[in-house]
C-alpha cells in the first residue's frame, strides 16, 4: 500500500494530459482488512453456527453499533457438507428475503455487502442488550410469557401469509428486545412453491424438528407450528423435554413421545393447545397461526388478537412487489451491463404515491444480493445543506477506499464531519475559487467512484427538491458514468419537475405509470389475502383507486379501521365511496391514529422537516419520551425507519400537518425551530439554509437577513448558483441598502487623494449590500446570465463608492491613468492595511467579473476602464493576489496600446506579487496572461513556457476550468506557429475535461480551435459537424457572452463549407461572420483566426465567375474586413503578416499590381520575422501565383511555399501549390477581378 497518494485531481488531468485511457483509476488505496465493506468494524463475535457467524460491528458512518452476519473466511464448507459458493448463495438468499419483508416481531435486514475475501455480510438492527425468548421470559408471570408467544404467532401469521417457512424456530433465533420479539435467522427458511420434494433433506435444528420430518414427509405451515409449540413448551415449562445427548432417543422422543406430558406443572387451560400445536401427525395441528391465536384467546378468555395495528402495517406497507416487470428488467440490465464497466444513469418518474420508492427498493435488495454496493441518498423540500441529496452517498463511498489528505479536504464541501468519520486529520487543500472548487470536488468525487471496486449502484431519491449543485454533481457523474461500473438511479415526481430529465443531460428516463388491474390484484390480494378478496372488493379498490398504490394502501386501511381488521373486509356490504373526501381526508385519517399526547412533538417534527431530528425535537419537547413517541407515530404508519433514522412515511402526511396548523402556531414553531437550531445544542453547523428558511416562515425578518447573506454565500460557494441568487435576492430585499453610499471619516492628505478607497466604511450597511451585489454578479456570471452580472455589478460599484462612468467613459480613462501615473510616482500604502484588504477584495472581485463581461463582449472602453480602476483600487493595499491580477490585466491593457515595454514591466510586477504573495492558482492565472500577452508579440517560446506552467499549475491545485484554458490557450499558440499536430493534442484534452465538466462554453472552444486545425490539416468534413456543435452553442447565447467565438466558428464554418461543396452555406456563414469583425473591437488575440479565414473565403468566392454587383458586393464586404484587419495589425503584432496578405490581394483584385506584390513581399518578411508559417507559405504562394510564367522568382517562390505547406501538413495548399508548380503556365486568378 502507498504511504501517500496522489490527489484525485492530479492522477485524473495527468492522466488526460498523458493521453491516457479513461478507466478506473490507476491509483487506488484500500481500505484496512479490519473493516468489512469499509464501513463496518468487527467488535466481537456473538454466535456462530452451520449458516456463518454473528457479530457485534461498529457503523462508522452513524457511529452506531448493530449485528452483523457473515461467512467465516476459511470454512470451506458446512457441517451438512455444503460448498462455499452454496452457503454463500444461502447467505444471499436470507437477505433477500428478509429484505422483503418488514413486520414488527421479524428482524429488519439494513445492509448486505462482501468482505476483502468476497465473502458476504448483512447487517441487522438488532439491540445489544437482547435476550433470547427462554431467558427473557423466564421467572415473569404465565400473562408475559403467553404475550411472547402471541408475539411469535403474528410474526408466523406473516410470514405464512406471505407464502414463507421459517424452518429453524429455536429459542436462539426467537429473541426479546424490550418486551417485544424478533425472529431472526432466516438462513434456512423459504418459500413454499419452492419446496423440496419430500425426503430431499433435513433442514433445521435437531431438537425442534417436527416429526414428519424426520419421517421422510412434505414440509407444510404444520411444521413450524411444531417447532413454535416446542418452543414454547420450554418458555412455560422452563426447560426442553428430552435428553439432548443422545441422538437416537431423542429422534425417538421427538417422534412417539407425547407433549405435554402429564406430570409438567403447567396450566391446565393451556394443555389442549400445546398438545395440539405438538400432535405427531401434522394435520392434528391447527391450521394456521391465527387460528392458534383464536385458540389460546379462548383457552385463557382474553382478547388476544392476530392482527394489532402495527401488524396491520406490516401487511400493507410491506406485501410483495407486484408487477413493474419491465422496468425492473431494463434496471438490472443496467445494473448487469455497469459489470462489464459501462455504466448508465436514469430518471424514475411518476406521480407521487406511483410506487417509485417500492421500485428502488426491489431494485436495491436485487442489487445487493448480485454483490453490488449499493449506496442510498435523498433529497429534502427545504432547508437542506448544500449537497445535502449526496451525503450518505459520499460518506460511505469514502469509507470504502483510501484518500489522500487532499481528497479528504475536498470533500469536505459535501460531507463537513468526514475527517471524524474517517478518525483522521487531513491538510487543507489549495486554495481556489468556488467555481473551480466546486469544480474540483465533482472531480474528486467522480474519482472516488473510479476508486470503488465492483459495480456501484447510486439510489437518489425525491430530485425534484435537489438543489442545482446537486443536479451538476449528477449530470457530471452521468457523463462518466458509460466508462465506470456506476448505475445512478434518480427518482423525482414528475408534476412537481416535469423538465428535469432535460435540465440534467446523461439520463435515460423510466415513467412509471399507475397499477394494471392484474397487478391492482395481486397488491390487493397480498395486503388482505386472497380469500378475502372478493370481486366486489376488487371492484371498489381499483375505482377508487385508479391504480395508484399510495390510494391503494390507503383504501385498504381504511376500510380495515371500519371492519375491525384486514379479515373483516370481506363480510358484510361494502361502502360505495371510500375516498369520498379526497386524498386530504385520507391523510387526515391517517393522522388522526396518532394518541393525542403524540401530537405536539408531530407537529414540531413535521415544520422541522421529513427526516426526523432528534436533538431539535428534545430540546423543544422535553417531556417526550422519544422511544414511546416514535414507537407510537409508526404505529399509526406515520413515521418509518431508513437507514436507522426516523422519517415520514410519505411526504403527504407532513404537507397535510403544516397545512392544518393556525398561522400563528406554525409561526411560532419555527421561531421554536430556529431558536433551538442556533443553540450549541443542536450541534447543527450546517443549518444555515435551514435556518434562513425557518426564521423567514417565523416573520423576523432581521435574524433572516442574516441568514439569508450567509446561506447564498454558502450556496455560490457550493456551486449551488440558482439558489444563491434567490437567497441573495431576498437578503437585498431586507438589508434596504443605503443611498448614497456612507463613507468613512473625512481625512486628508495627498497620499489619501491616490487612495480611491480610504474614505469607504467596510461596516456601513451600503457597504455590506454592495457585497451582496458583487455575490449575486458572480452568480449571473458563472449561470451565463452576462447582462445580469453587469447590471449588479454596477450596482455593486455604486455602492462601494466607485461607480462606473456614466458619461464620457474616455473621460473617465484619461482620469483612471492620472491616478496610475500618481501612484506609481508616490506608491500611496493604506495606513489599516486589515481594513484595506476589507475594502479592496470585494470591489476588486466585482471589477473582476466586470472584466470578465467586458471582455467576452469585446468591449474596450469598459474594459480598459475596468482594468485600469482595478489596479489604482488594490495598489494602495499592498502585493496582493488581487494587485497582482491587476497588473497582469494592466500589460495585457498596454500591449493593446502597442506600449509592449510598459506591458513588459506591469507583467514582470505580476509575476513578482503573485510568486511572493499568491496561492498556485493565482500564479496559474498570472502566468496564463503572461502567455497571452507573449503571444501577441509573437514570442512563442517564452509564451510556450509560461502557458506550460499555468497548465501544470492548474493540474497541481486541481482547477479544471483554468487547465481546459490553458490547454486552449497553447493550442492558439501551436496554431499560430504552424504545430497542428501538437494544437489538435491540445484541444482533445480540453474538449476530454469537458465531457466531465459540461462546460459548454469550453467545449464549444474547443470544438471551434479543433475545427481550425482540421481546416488547416485540410481535413474540411471532419470540420464540419465541430463547427455546427459550436455554433448550437453560440447562436444560443447573446452576443455580450461570445461575440468573437460567434464570428470564429462561422468564418471557419464557412471554409469547410466551401470546401466540401456546400457554396451557399459559405457564403451565407463568411457574410455573417464579415459583420460580426466589422463592428467587434480588437481586444481578444484570438481574432485573427476569424478575420484571415473570412478574408480567405472572401476572396475565394470573389475568383468565382460572378456578376460585376457581385463583385462589387465582396469587395465592399472585403474592404469593411480589411479595416478590422488592420485595427486588428496595429494592436497585435501576429495580425500583421494576414492583414498584409489580404490587402495585397485586394490590391490586385484591384488593377493594382505593383503595390499589390510590395505588400505580399512584406508579408513574407513580416511573417518571418515573427516565425509564423503558414502566413509565410501563403505569401511565397501569391507572389509566385501571380507572377508572369516561366519567371524563375515564380518557381522558387512557389517551392518555398510547397515547403512550408509539406512541413506544417497544410494538404490542401500544399496540392494547390504542386498544381501551379505542374502547368507553370496556371494563373489562378484574374489580373483584375473588378472594373
Amino acid at each position: 500500500m502507498p504511504t501517500e497518494l496522489k490527489s484525485s485531481w492530479r492522477r485524473v488531468l495527468g492522466r488526460l494530459s498523458a493521453a491516457m485511457p479513461s478507466g478506473r483509476a490507476e491509483e487506488v488505496g484500500s481500505v484496512s482488512p479490519e473493516l468489512l465493506g469499509g464501513r463496518y468494524r468487527i467488535l466481537n463475535e456473538i454466535g456462530s453456527g452451520g449458516m456463518g457467524t454473528v457479530y457485534r460491528a461498529l457503523d462508522r458512518s452513524t457511529g452506531r453499533v448493530l449485528t452483523l452476519k457473515s461467512i467465516r473466511t476459511g470454512r470451506a464448507t458446512n457441517r451438512k457438507g455444503r460448498s462455499l459458493s452454496e452457503v454463500r448463495l444461502d447467505l444471499a438468499h436470507e437477505f433477500s428475503l428478509l429484505a422483503s419483508l418488514r413486520h414488527p416481531n421479524i428482524i429488519s435486514v439494513l445492509d448486505y455487502g462482501f468482505d476483502e475475501h468476497g465473502m458476504p455480510f448483512f447487517t441487522m438492527d438488532l439491540e445489544e442488550n437482547a435476550l433470547n425468548i427462554i431467558e427473557a421470559g423466564r421467572h415473569h408471570p404465565m400473562s408475559v410469557q403467553i404475550d411472547l408467544i402471541v408475539q411469535m404467532l403474528r410474526a408466523l401469521a406473516y410470514l405464512h401469509r406471505h407464502g414463507i417457512l421459517h424452518r429453524d424456530l429455536k429459542p436462539d433465533n426467537v429473541v426479546v428486545v424490550d418486551g417485544q420479539v424478533k425472529v431472526l435467522d432466516f438462513g434456512l427458511s423459504t418459500y413454499l412453491e419452492a419446496l423440496e420434494p419430500p425426503g430431499t433433506s433435513w433442514v433445521g435444528t435437531f431438537p425442534y424438528m417436527a416429526p414428519e420430518m424426520l419421517r421422510g414427509e412434505q414440509i407444510t405451515i404444520a411444521t413450524d407450528l411444531y417447532a413454535l409449540g416446542m418452543v414454547a413448551y420450554e418458555l412455560l415449562i422452563g426447560e426442553y423435554p428430552f435428553d439432548l445427548h443422545d441422538r437416537v432417543r431423542l429422534e425417538a422422543h421427538i417422534r412417539e413421545t407425547v407433549l405435554p406430558c402429564a406430570g409438567d406443572e403447567l396450566d391446565d387451560r393451556l394443555r389442549p393447545v400445546l398438545a395440539r400445536l405438538l400432535a405427531k401427525n401434522p394435520g392434528n395441528r391447527y391450521a394456521s397461526a391465527d387460528e392458534t391465536v383464536y385458540a389460546l384467546a379462548a383457552a385463557l378468555g382474553q382478547a388476544l388478537t392476530v392482527e394489532t395495528v402495527a401488524t396491520r402495517e406490516s401487511f400493507l406497507q410491506a406485501a410483495p412487489f407486484v408487477g413493474r416487470r419491465e422496468e425492473i428488467a431494463r434496471l438490472m440490465d443496467a445494473v448487469r451491463d455497469a459489470a462489464q464497466a459501462s455504466g448508465s444513469a436514469w430518471l424514475i418518474a411518476g406521480e407521487s404515491g406511483v410506487g417509485k420508492s417500492r421500485l428502488l427498493d426491489e431494485i436495491r435488495t436485487r442489487a445487493l444480493v448480485q454483490g453490488v454496493t449499493v449506496l442510498r441518498g435523498q433529497a429534502r423540500a427545504e432547508g437542506g445543506a448544500p449537497y445535502h441529496a449526496w451525503r450518505e452517498v459520499v460518506t460511505h463511498a469514502a469509507l470504502r477506499v483510501r484518500l489522500s489528505d487532499e481528497d479528504v479536504a475536498v470533500l469536505r464541501g459535501i460531507v463537513p464531519d468526514i475527517e471524524q468519520l474517517l478518525a483522521r486529520d487531513a491538510t487543507q487543500a489549495p486554495a481556489l475559487s468556488a467555481e473551480a472548487a466546486q469544480t474540483r470536488l465533482l472531480l474528486v468525487v467522480e474519482e472516488l467512484f473510479r476508486a470503488q471496486s465492483g459495480t456501484v449502484l447510486v439510489i437518489l431519491e425525491d430530485l425534484q427538491w435537489a438543489g442545482s449543485e446537486s443536479l451538476r454533481l449528477l449530470e457530471w457523474l452521468a457523463r462518466v458514468a458509460p466508462t465506470l461500473g456506476l448505475v445512478l438511479l434518480g427518482s423525482c415526481r414528475d408534476d412537481e419537475a416535469p423538465n428535469l430529465e432535460r435540465e440534467v443531460s446523461g439520463l435515460s428516463l423510466l415513467r412509471l405509470g399507475r397499477l394494471s388491474a392484474a397487478e391492482i390484484e395481486a397488491l390487493s390480494a397480498a395486503m388482505i389475502g386472497g380469500h378475502v378478496l372478493r370481486p366486489e372488493v376488487l371492484a371498489l379498490l381499483t375505482r377508487e383507486t385508479e391504480g395508484i398504490p399510495f390510494l391503494l394502501v390507503e383504501v385498504v386501511r381504511a376500510l380495515a379501521e371500519n371492519r375491525g381488521g384486514l379479515e373483516g373486509i370481506g363480510g358484510g356490504p361494502l361502502p360505495k365511496r371510500v375516498l369520498s373526501g379526497g386524498m386530504q381526508r385520507m391523510v387526515r385519517r391517517r393522522l388522526s391514529r396518532v394518541p393525542p399526547g403524540a401530537v405536539p412533538a408531530l407537529r414540531t417534527a413535521a415544520v422541522c422537516g421529513r427526516v426526523i431530528d432528534p436533538v431539535v425535537l428534545q430540546a423543544i419537547h422535553p417531556e417526550v419520551d422519544l422511544s414511546m413517541w416514535t414507537a407510537q407515530c409508526a404505529a399509526a404508519a406515520v413515521l418509518d425507519v431508513h437507514d436507522r433514522s426516523w422519517w415520514f412515511s410519505h411526504d403527504k402526511l407532513r404537507e397535510q400537518i403544516i397545512r392544518d396548523l393556525p398561522a400563528e402556531t406554525l409561526r411560532t414553531l419555527h421561531h421554536r425551530i430556529a431558536e433551538t437550531m442556533e443553540s450549541p445544542v443542536s450541534g447543527r453547523s450546517d443549518a444555515v439554509m435551514a435556518l434562513a428558511y425557518h426564521w423567514r416562515e417565523a416573520g423576523n425578518t432581521e435574524r433572516e437577513g442574516e441568514y439569508a447573506v450567509r446561506a447564498g454565500m454558502l450556496a455560490l460557494d457550493s456551486g449551488a448558483c440558482r439558489e444563491a441568487v434567490e437567497h441573495l435576492t431576498r437578503a437585498l430585499d431586507l438589508l434596504q441598502p443605503e443611498s448614497p453610499p456612507r463613507r468613512g471619516p473625512r481625512r486628508w492628505g495627498p497620499r489619501l487623494a491616490l487612495n480611491p478607497s480610504a474614505r469607504v466604511d467596510p461596516d456601513a450597511p451600503s457597504f455590506r449590500c454592495g457585497v451582496v451585489e458583487g455575490a449575486l454578479t458572480d452568480a449571473y456570471f458563472r449561470l451565463g446570465d452576462l447582462r445580469q452580472a453587469r447590471e449588479h455589478g454596477q450596482r455593486a460599484l455604486r455602492l462601494f463608492g466607485c461607480p462606473s462612468p456614466q458619461g464620457s467613459t474616455i473621460v473617465a480613462i484619461v482620469r483612471e491613468i492620472g491616478l496610475r501615473a500618481a501612484q506609481l510616482l508616490v506608491t500611496p500604502r493604506s495606513s489599516d492595511p486589515a481594513r484595506a484588504r476589507r475594502t479592496i477584495g470585494p470591489v476588486a472581485r466585482v471589477l473582476m467579473r466586470l472584466i470578465d463581461t467586458y471582455f467576452y463582449s469585446i468591449e474596450g472602453a469598459p474594459l480598459a476602464w475596468s482594468i485600469l480602476r482595478m489596479m489604482n483600487e488594490s495598489e494602495p493595499g499592498g502585493p496582493s493576489p488581487e494587485l497582482a491580477r491587476a497588473y497582469s490585466l494592466g500589460s495585457l491593457l498596454a500591449g493593446m496600446a502597442s506600449a509592449k515595454r510598459l506591458g513588459e514591466a506591469a507583467y514582470r510586477r505580476a509575476v513578482e506579487i503573485a510568486e511572493a504573495h499568491g496561492s498556485d492558482a493565482d500564479r496559474a492565472w498570472v502566468l496564463a496572461r503572461v502567455a497571452v500577452f507573449r503571444l501577441s508579440f509573437a514570442e512563442w517560446d517564452p509564451a510556450a513556457a509560461a502557458a506550460a506552467r499555468a497548465c501544470a499549475l492548474s493540474q497541481e491545485v486541481g482547477d479544471l476550468r483554468s487547465f481546459e484554458e490553458n490547454k486552449q490557450l497553447s493550442a492558439l499558440l501551436e496554431i499560430f506557429r504552424g504545430e497542428y499536430d501538437a494544437a489538435l493534442a491540445h484541444s482533445r484534452v480540453a474538449l476530454e475535461t469537458t465531457l466531465r465538466s459540461g462546460d459548454l462554453q469550453v467545449r464549444a472552444d474547443a470544438h471551434l480551435v479543433m475545427s481550425h486545425v482540421l481546416v488547416r490539416m485540410g481535413r474540411f468534413a471532419e470540420a464540419v459537424p465541430r463547427c455546427r456543435e459550436a455554433l448550437a452553442r453560440f447562436e444560443s447565447i447573446d452576443q455580450l457572452s461570445a461575440r468573437s467565438e460567434h464570428a470564429i466558428t462561422l468564418a471557419i464554418y464557412a471554409a469547410a463549407s466551401l470546401r466540401t461543396g456546400d457554396s451557399s452555406a459559405a457564403l451565407e456563414s463568411v457574410l455573417r461572420a464579415a459583420t460580426l469583425v466589422r463592428a467587434t473591437a480588437p481586444v481578444a488575440y484570438w481574432m485573427s483566426i476569424a478575420i484571415t479565414q473570412t478574408l480567405e473565403v472572401l476572396f475565394a468566392f470573389l475568383e468565382d465567375d460572378r456578376s460585376q454587383a457581385q463583385r462589387r458586393r465582396l469587395v465592399e464586404e472585403i474592404q469593411g474586413v480589411l479595416r478590422a484587419a488592420r485595427r486588428y495589425a496595429r494592436m497585435f503584432p501576429i495580425g500583421r503578416p494576414g492583414a498584409l496578405l489580404a490587402s495585397g490581394s485586394l490590391a490586385w483584385h484591384l488593377g493594382r499590381r505593383r503595390a499589390a506584390m510590395m505588400r505580399w513581399r512584406r508579408a513574407a518578411a513580416a511573417a518571418t520575422r515573427l516565425q509564423m508559417p503558414y502566413e509565410l507559405g501563403s505569401a511565397h504562394a501569391e507572389i509566385g501565383r501571380h507572377l508572369a510564367p516561366g519567371r524563375p522568382e515564380r518557381r522558387q517562390h512557389l517551392t518555398d511555399a510547397a515547403g512550408v505547406f509539406g512541413r506544417i501538413g497544410c494538404t490542401w495548399e500544399l496540392a494547390r501549390v504542386r498544381a501551379l508548380q505542374e502547368d507553370a503556365s496556371t494563373v489562378i486568378w484574374r489580373e483584375s477581378s473588378v472594373a
